[in-house]
């Protein structure tokens, strides 16, 4: 799935990236491609993570090879990668919740920050819980489009608590940490076109 992201990071400061994400025939993430660079390596991107069964892979695809970041984090259970794309990978976890309302099931959560020369990027692993919270009710609307998605939640550091929206399908809908006034990410655009 070939996209584009628009966000503001610090607020104020645009940004637009493309991204190539692989996803399997139901909707799980294999890797992700995006079409920028780290703060700290001006010889960086574009930037590809690989979501393998035991270890989460990461390489900045620096023309030299001394600029290169490699991150490799060693994974023992269903895992997301909290990114600016972590759309995809969130929606990924969901398919490993057990379908019983309530029952969490442990997860884990990384997170990949961006330090500075001498540490471009730090590797952070958490151990979490995910539980299936039964389907919407009412329809919520989103990207123009009602919907009776299925919704998780989350806990675990760095996140806290996430509420996730997700469509049968598997697609992320909505992403919400009710703990921040403005924690939320949202589908705003969707075009279907074939059945899935």
């Amino acid at each position: 799935m070939e996209g584009e992201r628009f966000f503001e990071s610090p607020r104020g400061t645009p940004h637009d990236n493309q991204f190539l994400a692989r996803l399997t025939h139901d909707l799980r993430l294999l890797s992700v491609k995006e079409f920028a660079r780290l703060a700290f390596r001006a010889d960086s991107g574009p930037l590809i993570c690989q979501f393998l069964p035991n270890r989460l892979h990461c390489d900045s695809t620096a023309k030299d090879p001394a600029q290169d970041v490699s991150v490799d984090v060693p994974m023992d259970r269903s895992y997301a990668l909290l990114w600016p794309l972590s759309a995809f990978s969130l929606a990924s976890l969901t398919r490993n919740a057990p379908a019983e309302i309530g029952k969490p099931i442990p997860i884990q959560v990384v997170q990949l920050q961006q330090l500075n020369n001498e540490l471009p990027v730090l590797s952070i692993r958490c151990d979490g819980l995910i539980r299936y919270l039964g389907l919407s009710k009412p329809a919520i609307t989103i990207a123009g489009k009602g919907w009776y998605p299925k919704v998780y939640e989350i806990t675990a550091s760095p996140v806290h608590k996430l509420t996730l929206w997700v469509s049968p399908e598997g697609l992320l809908l909505a992403a919400e940490k009710p703990s921040l006034p403005s924690g939320r990410m949202e589908l705003v655009r969707f075009t279907k076109f074939a059945n899935f």
